[in-house]
């Protein structure tokens, strides 16, 4: 019986060593060093560090269990903070009568290209199956007749509830989490970039701009008022701590800003010509109307002005000077 029970404690015991040195081995090769060099301090530290990381992600999982509002600012000066109602959404889409601001670029929502049409059925998609938004998790501010929306959610990235999506999108163009390229970037804040969003379905004067942060949380703002109101909330979004809670890496803010900022110009320029060519269209076609109407004239049948209605928009010219 004693030698059975010292062959099993000798058993144990080996068993314990060579999944010790196998770890030693790992740790060392991860700190890019030898095994002689690497020695017992790097190991102890290797340890330590698990540890640590350990300690972060448990604190990570309590902090993504809180309301993420807490992330939120206060209401400017001006303004009041106040907790999400259903009626607010009704508020924010009414039509206040007047069209998006010049500065918006409206040529931006012309020519959908299959590949975003696609994009746009993968982000929705993806949205359905994250769900709403908790009420805790959504704040609203308004000074009175302008209304900003901000809310945040976690998105449900299990395989088992996305397979269909990837299989549909391509897993590199998910995975590469650049389902909304090609949509305008209205504006960065710490390395996150928040896109338009406005679409055909969106009420006139309604603003909607998205971001992700990772490939897991999805922040969105709306309002009814301008885009400066909408960067005044955000300016004072504590994206910093957001963005531990899912696992951003450190030390890329700046170059991912960097990127993002030459897409940017690369999207203003891209905006130049297109419309360039928009208003280049416009003129050949008064050309063309005017000329024929110049021609009527000769047959008594005179037209003083001609009109394009070109893309919901409505362009005359005088066909005499």
């Amino acid at each position: 019986m004693l030698r059975i029970g010292a062959l099993v404690g000798a058993g144990v015991i080996f068993f314990i060593l060579v999944v010790a040195g196998a770890d030693y081995l790992l740790q060392a090769r991860a700190a890019g060093q030898g095994p002689l060099a690497f020695g017992l301090s790097g190991w102890t530290e290797s340890f330590a560090e698990r540890g640590r990381r350990a300690a972060d992600r448990k604190r990570m999982m309590a902090d993504r269990d809180a309301p993420l509002s807490t992330h939120y600012p206060e209401a400017p000066t001006g303004w009041e903070r106040l907790d999400w109602d259903p009626a607010h959404e009704a508020f924010l889409k009414r039509d206040r009568n007047r069209m998006v601001s010049p500065q918006d670029d409206p040529y931006d929502r012309f020519g959908m290209d299959p590949a975003r049409d696609r994009r746009d059925l993968v982000a929705k998609m993806i949205a359905d199956k994250a769900g709403p938004a908790r009420p805790e998790d959504i704040r609203v501010y308004t000074d009175g007749d302008t209304i900003v929306v901000i809310k945040t959610r976690f998105l449900d990235l299990r395989p088992r509830r996305l397979w269909g999506v990837t299989a549909l999108v391509g897993g590199r163009d998910f995975a590469g989490g650049d389902w909304a390229a090609g949509r305008p970037i209205r504006t960065i804040h710490h390395g996150v970039a928040f896109r338009d969003m406005r679409g055909s379905g969106n009420a006139r004067g309604t603003r909607i701009w998205r971001a992700m942060i990772g490939l897991q949380m999805e922040v969105t703002i709306a309002t009814n008022g301008r885009a400066q109101d909408m960067d005044r909330i955000l300016a004072g979004v504590d994206f910093r701590t957001m963005k531990t809670l899912v696992e951003w890496p450190e030390g890329v803010e700046e170059q991912s800003t960097r990127e993002l900022r030459a897409e940017m110009a690369r999207q203003r320029l891209e905006r130049q010509r297109r419309r360039a060519s928009y208003l280049e269209a416009v003129e050949s076609e008064l050309d063309r109307k005017a000329s024929i109407a110049r021609s009527r004239s000769r047959f008594g049948e005179y037209t003083p002005e001609v009109c394009v209605d070109y893309r919901g928009r409505e362009y005359c010219r005088w066909v005499h000077d």
